[in-house]
């Protein structure tokens, strides 16, 4: 009959312990991905609803946007800087969404339906005029996803 050793026995336990810690860890760590992803997700949702709830609540801005999509010129200086803080808090949740999305925090399948729905905008001369005077305030790889949703339109070329 072979002897067991205490000592060996004890550190084989030891050994089982830290593997079972070990993927014990890797499950925590996939349930707190999971929970990021979905935190993102709703976050992203929730400023998505509330910025368009903001345009539709407000009929005199409604107003200005539908005037000033096709034909910025038409817009007074204080009806530009409404729409030009529209924009700004609109590219602001974009480049988050773009942000998460290539963190692996927001699905692939849901940012390229929301990326299309960019488009709409983005295609119009007033939102081109507003994104070539303040684009450089982004960050780049949110700013060339932006110009290449822009085409065909681009920016004037800087003088």
């Amino acid at each position: 009959m072979k002897k067991i050793d205490l000592g060996q026995s004890i550190g084989i336990l030891a050994n089982l312990g830290v593997i079972a810690g070990i993927i014990f860890l890797g499950i925590e760590i996939n349930q707190a991905n999971q929970a990021a992803r979905s935190q993102a997700r709703t976050d992203i949702a929730t400023s998505i609803a509330e910025i368009n709830v903001s345009l539709a609540n407000n009929a005199e801005l409604a107003e200005i946007f539908l005037r000033g999509l096709p034909n910025p010129n038409s817009l007074t200086a204080l009806e530009r800087l409404r729409v030009s803080s529209y924009m700004s808090a609109l590219l602001r949740l974009w480049e988050n969404t773009h942000y998460q999305y290539r963190n692996g925090l927001f699905d692939e399948v849901e940012f390229f339906a929301e990326r299309e729905a960019w488009k709409t905008v983005v295609q119009t001369p007033l939102f081109v005029g507003y994104f070539c005077a303040v684009g450089s305030v982004f960050s780049p790889m949110f700013s060339q996803e932006i110009e290449n949703l822009m085409q065909p339109l681009q920016c004037p070329e800087a003088e």
